[in-house]
């Protein structure tokens, strides 16, 4: 990855999706060990190497998943009960979206999520047991500038670990644990530039708008998943499906409302 090091030498590349295809390209490929590829939704405008998504509202209707790109559970994209980094190089002139994430709320066993609530960069995990916890960041990045941002839960730091959102390689926010977060998996898709499970009526799709350039996923999950796959017994916990947690922010908040203000620690 580039920018500063990464929190832990344990962590490793679960995937990596260069977003370089070619135009009108339906599959993204992913360069990283586990073949992690992603179908990519008929609105996504691919080729030049990047990914690119229209200006839209975010109480656009009908939802559709053509907006979306979807990759399959795997476990080496949870953060189990390790640490877990997620970079991307984006650019962008909304200031609203969930640009990645795996689960949304009411998926009982964890979820996580990355997005940019009134421009500013954030992310946020909950654990199984419900405990919730995000960091957003200070620098709003939707200048249409591009820029590239981490979000990092190191649980190796202290005596619960941190959250931490990079801005361009400099360290931009971070939220020191005051309590430890459980493990987080489920058996759900990740899901780029929006929800899944969404109907834009009761459930939001927070559809994102701007360009990817890539976007990497390191974490522990990833060598376990390595070495067990070298052995002929390989035994792998999954989750149930959490609720998506960004930073402090509720997916199924009306954008201005009091969930989506101040410390956002929601997930959905």
């Amino acid at each position: 990855m580039s920018g500063t090091p990464s929190a832990s030498a344990d962590l490793a590349v679960a995937a990596r999706w260069e977003m370089d295809e070619s135009v009108g390209a339906a599959v993204m490929a992913d360069a990283g060990p586990n073949g992690l590829d992603g179908a990519v939704g008929d609105e996504i405008d691919v080729g030049g190497g990047s990914f690119r998504w229209s200006t839209i509202n975010w109480f656009t209707h009908p939802a559709t998943v053509e907006r979306i790109v979807v990759v399959d559970d795997h476990p080496a994209l949870d953060p189990g009960l390790g640490s877990f980094e997620i970079e991307l190089r984006y650019r962008s002139d909304g200031n609203y979206g969930n640009i990645v994430q795996k689960g949304q709320n009411g998926n009982p066993t964890g979820a996580w999520k990355f997005e940019q609530p009134w421009g500013f960069p954030g992310c946020a995990f909950k654990d199984a047991d419900g405990v919730l916890k995000g960091v957003t960041g200070r620098t709003q990045t939707w200048d249409g500038e591009w820029h590239v941002i981490r979000c990092e839960l190191d649980r190796d730091f202290g005596e619960f670990g941190r959250l931490r959102v990079f801005v361009d390689g400099e360290v931009d926010q971070v939220n020191v644990l005051n309590e430890p977060l459980g493990p987080i998996a489920n058996d759900v898709p990740m899901v780029i530039g929006g929800k899944i499970n969404c109907d834009q009526i009761v459930i939001t799709c927070d559809y994102f708008w701007g360009e990817i350039d890539y976007i990497e996923v390191r974490s522990e999950s990833s060598i376990a998943t390595t070495l067990t796959s070298t052995t002929t017994t390989t035994t792998t916990t999954v989750a149930s499906e959490p609720p998506s947690v960004v930073s402090g922010i509720d997916d199924t908040a009306t954008p201005g409302s009091a969930a989506t203000r101040g410390d956002r620690t929601v997930l959905d």
